[in-house]
């Protein structure tokens, strides 16, 4: 529906995570309420409550200096989902991706070639910098789902999986 009043959402264009929310989101989503976060000089987040409980954690991805302004930006970033809302409420946690929260991405207009898999697409599992082999979802450094590694490509596993969590999911739930 925002596509349809704002247009293509490659050609969207925010200053800031508030107005990406305000301007292609809060009248296209049914919420119960939503509050601003910010975690150290990093990104600032919205948290956004839904009825069934759950909650996500979305930025427009950039990055500030210690005064707090802002260095740079981009047109896309991160969704982090909580099946629960008490999850989310201290900010996005690698430590708990892909067991508590999960890591989905928005960078449609986004050409470098890591993001590909993001290319002219929605929000989607995080898929940003893969290679394209199955086994690398568990076992890629730094993205990879597994206990030494961040976990980015935990959503990953779980949506190539018909969206059912695979016997072979690194963690038990």
């Amino acid at each position: 529906m925002s596509e349809a009043d704002n247009g293509n959402k490659a050609d969207w264009v925010s200053s800031d995570t508030d107005d990406f929310f305000n301007r292609y989101l809060k009248n296209y989503l049914s919420f119960i309420k939503y509050d601003n976060k910010r975690v150290g000089t990093g990104n600032d987040y919205r948290l956004v409550y839904l009825a069934d409980g759950s909650a996500f954690l979305f930025d427009i991805y950039g990055t500030w200096d210690a005064d707090g302004n802002q260095t740079s930006k981009t047109n896309g970033g991160h969704f982090i989902f909580c099946p629960q809302s008490k999850d989310c409420q201290n900010g996005s946690d690698s430590k708990i991706w892909g067991r508590k929260q999960f890591v989905f991405a928005f960078w449609p207009n986004e050409s470098n070639p890591t993001f590909k898999y993001h290319k002219d697409r929605g929000v989607e599992p995080y898929m940003a910098h893969w290679d394209g082999d199955e086994t690398s979802l568990y076992t890629k450094s730094n993205y990879g789902c597994n206990e030494n590694s961040r976990n980015f490509y935990c959503t990953a596993i779980i949506q190539h999986n018909g969206w059912k969590i695979p016997k072979n999911y690194p963690y038990r739930f």
